[in-house]
Formats: C-alpha cells, structure tokens, sequence
C-alpha cells in the first residue's frame, strides 16, 4: 500500500477525502516529511510552495525526484504557478479547489505505476481526453489546441463530470478572482471551448448548457 504523504498546510483539510483513496501521513514541516519519505513507501506528496523553502525542503525534492515520487503542490497564489515548474511538480492545483478535485488529482498519480501504459494519468470524460501534465486536449481523437484558462474551465467541469457549474462558480474557481454581476466572461470562453472541441458548436455534445443553472460535462 503507498501512503500519501501531505506537508500539513491547507492540505490537512482534505485529509479525510485523501484517506478515501490510501492511508496519508501529515507532517508538520519538511523534515519531517523526509524522514517519512525515507522510513515509508510513499506514493504521492502533496505540499504547498512555502513549505518546500530552506535545507530540508530542497532535501525532500532530491529524495522524492531520486525514489521517482509524484508531487502536487497546492497553490495558494497565481503567481506560483512558474515556482510549481521550477519545482519539477508534476501537478497543480490552485485555490480555491475542492476536496474531491484534490483525490481525483490524487487518484491518477497513485495510480501512476499500474495505470501508466492505460491512462499515462490521463483524465477521461466521455470522448474527451485531457493530459493535466502537458495541458493537451483531445476530443474523440482530434486534437484540440486550447489556452491556458481554457483548459482550466474544461478540466474542472471534466473533474466534476455530471456536476453542474454556474458561471459565478467557475469564474471564482478559474480566474481566482470575485464574479461581478453581468461579467460573460465565462460564457466566451465556453463558447471558444466549443469551437474547437465540438464538430457542431451550435449543438454541443461535450459541454452541456443548463438552463438559469449552468454548465457541465456528461
């Protein structure tokens, strides 16, 4: 069994969804973590950029890159969205974000080594097919070329399949920022989605529209 080991930040508040999908340790701070990630056989690290700074931090990283452990780092701020590159992450997430995005995030690195020649980690809902570590999106096989916040958008709604987001909801949850009434936003980048996911964008088969409720992914 491969533990989760989690540097205790905000992650701890999604322990108890973590602990769904393997058994987690929490550490206090880095070198705790390291002496964890020496002494346990674990799968995944989850931790935020603040909590990786200083000796013990840059140890931790040496030793997860040399025992090949996968690393999500829970962003706080857009800005460190470069330091997740710099870091070697090999995903990320940033606030604010669901516990349940957080263990389906989780459930493709633990799933790495079994799953690698199936899935490569891949996110699967319905015909589309999202690569979280490239950002590459394809929709029943045809390639699609999409921006950064527009893959943003399609990967928690694809995340959430079924689930249904308002637009207030996935602006806030997207751009990180507070909805301004009348901001349509959203609704130009759903319909730029469309245009290059859908062969008929008028008629829309991967993003589904809910009326006076939102959008969803079936």
């Amino acid at each position: 069994m491969k533990y989760i080991l989690t540097i205790c930040g905000r992650e701890r508040e999604y322990e108890p969804v973590l602990r769904e999908l393997s058994p987690v340790i929490a550490s206090e701070d880095a070198l705790g973590a390291l002496e964890a990630a020496a002494q346990y056989d674990v799968g995944l690290l989850i931790a935020g950029c603040p909590q990786l700074a200083g000796e013990a931090g840059r140890a931790l990283l040496r030793l997860r890159r040399e025992k090949d452990i996968p690393l999500i780092l829970a962003l706080s701020r857009r800005d460190e969205i470069s330091r997740a590159a710099e870091l070697g992450a090999d995903d990320y997430l940033l606030a604010p974000f669901t516990a349940e995005e957080l263990a389906s995030r989780a459930a493709f690195r633990l799933g790495r080594e079994t799953a690698a020649e199936n899935d490569g980690g891949l996110i699967r809902a319905g015909g589309l097919t999202l690569d979280p570590l490239r950002r590459r999106v394809e929709a029943e096989g045809r390639a699609a070329r999409l921006t950064p916040t527009e893959y943003r958008i399609l990967e928690l709604l694809c995340l959430n399949k079924g689930k249904i987001f308002s637009a207030s909801e996935i602006y806030c949850r997207v751009w990180n920022e507070s909805f301004a009434a009348g901001d349509n936003s959203v609704a130009v980048h759903i319909r730029h989605i469309r245009e290059k996911i859908e062969e008929n964008p008028k008629r829309p088969k991967f993003i589904k529209s809910v009326w006076s409720a939102g959008y969803k992914v079936e």
